[in-house]
């Protein structure tokens, strides 16, 4: 299977765009119009169905992704893995959502791996939260960090750090009661709350992230 139009097939998938995808793929929305008919050519099925400006999947689409999203992760790991130079004896493929890496913290940690283990490869992938889950079962990363591990078992986690969650309003001195109220009269159309300047919300919440990873067989 050409990676190409897996690629293709999931950025069209993603903006729901054949003009969108094109421009985030570099290349002439002729070109990812070709690439989905060679893709439907292969799956012998359509995989988008195209009415009046409307771009949806078909069932047999919405099937595909999740193959899709395996082989291209799969592919990539085994290039990594295979480049490995004689300097390096394992790599180590490290998941998380995006905003668990934006974390100072998932570097310190990553720093952290890498002082104790001089001699492995770390390979970091930004996944959604439901990639998560399957990335791990389906050993396409060895480790998750998480601020909510999944509830499933033979799963080992291991407390990394943890951090403070703090709720923003445009409004001062708010509490929990009057935003309810604030976010009440948005739901029935009252333009009552404006975000266009974050101000410090007194409430906050404390998470943890943890390392989680599959039990070996």
């Amino acid at each position: 299977m050409d990676t190409d139009l897996l690629r293709t097939f999931l950025e069209v998938n993603k903006t729901r765009h054949f003009g969108k995808a094109a421009t985030n793929l570099y290349l002439t929305q002729s070109a990812v119009s070709f690439r989905i008919r060679q893709l439907e050519i292969k799956l012998g099925t359509p995989v988008f169905t195209r009415k009046r400006g409307d771009l949806r999947l078909t069932a047999a689409g919405e099937r595909f992704v999740p193959y899709a999203e395996s082989i291209l992760q799969t592919w990539g790991r085994a290039r990594q893995d295979v480049a490995l130079t004689g300097n390096y004896q394992q790599q180590l493929t490290v998941g998380a959502t995006s905003l668990i890496w934006e974390m100072a913290s998932s570097s310190e940690w990553l720093e952290d791996v890498l002082s104790l283990q001089p001699d492995w490869a770390l390979r970091t992938e930004a996944l959604s939260r439901q990639q998560l889950s399957n990335a791990l079962l389906e050993r396409h990363v060895d480790v998750l960090l998480t601020s909510e591990p999944p509830k499933l078992a033979d799963l080992q986690q291991h407390r990394v750090t943890g951090f403070e969650l703090v709720l923003v309003s445009s409004e001062p001195e708010q509490d929990m009661v009057s935003v309810s109220d604030l976010l009440w009269s948005i739901s029935i159309g009252e333009p009552a709350l404006v975000l266009n300047t974050a101000v410090s919300y007194p409430y906050s919440a404390h998470r943890y992230c943890t390392a989680t990873l599959a039990s070996q067989p």
